[in-house]
């Protein structure tokens, strides 16, 4: 009798301590991305015309509940060197001005792997172009209406190599971290603005 209440008493804790668990589940996602994140798959064929590099990307924003911080994560493949990478204010099938810079010239550390990956926070004073002056929850309101596009740029295609639309979805990044060394996100001091048209030409091959 006394074995009998005993396994009773180990299935009740089980079951209990599975269903603290399920229930814990929700709050754990919500703490993994708070706020409002925005994901893009960036390739050739959506630049504007398209172009042929067979290069790939992702991008993750990532903005607080508020709308007063924002982060952001790049990766791509397939590029020994970019000249830079920005976030465009257009919507899809359309070229736009340069609204943040993310990434100045950067080069895949590998040769054998052309992978190159950079993060950080965005500011106030990175904003450019038709948001020079104002704040970051413009630039949310600006991707979350669907005007919003990551661009790489190369030497080979200096108005952009691959780009990708900024949808709503969930991101895996962690949030509002300190930037991984890059000077000023990239921001564009000399006045080229438009498509985001590069003028160091400093980027390898960009295929």
């Amino acid at each position: 009798m006394k074995n009998k209440l005993e396994t009773i008493y180990l299935i009740a804790l089980t079951v209990s301590l599975a269903l603290f668990a399920i229930s814990l589940s929700p709050s754990i996602q919500a703490q993994e991305q708070e706020g409002e994140g925005f994901t893009a798959d960036l390739s050739g064929q959506n630049e504007v015309p398209p172009t042929e590099s067979n290069a790939t990307g992702t991008a993750e924003i990532l903005f607080n509940n508020d709308s007063s911080q924002g982060s952001y994560s790049v990766n791509t493949t397939g590029f020994d060197k970019i000249t830079g990478a920005h976030i465009h204010n257009g919507s899809e099938g359309v070229n736009g001005d340069i609204v943040v810079g993310l990434s100045k010239e950067k080069s895949a550390t590998n040769e054998d792997n052309a992978t190159i990956s950079f993060s950080g926070d965005i500011k106030n004073d990175d904003l450019q172009g038709p948001l020079e002056g104002k704040e970051i929850s413009d630039l949310a309101s600006l991707i979350n209406n669907g005007s919003a596009y990551v661009n790489i740029h190369t030497e080979d295609n200096p108005n952009g190599a691959i780009r990708g639309q900024l949808e709503a979805g969930e991101v895996q990044m962690d949030p509002f971290s300190q930037s991984d060394g890059i000077e000023d996100n990239g921001k564009q001091d000399n006045g080229d603005g438009g498509n985001g048209n590069q003028s160091n030409g400093d980027a390898g091959n960009g295929n």
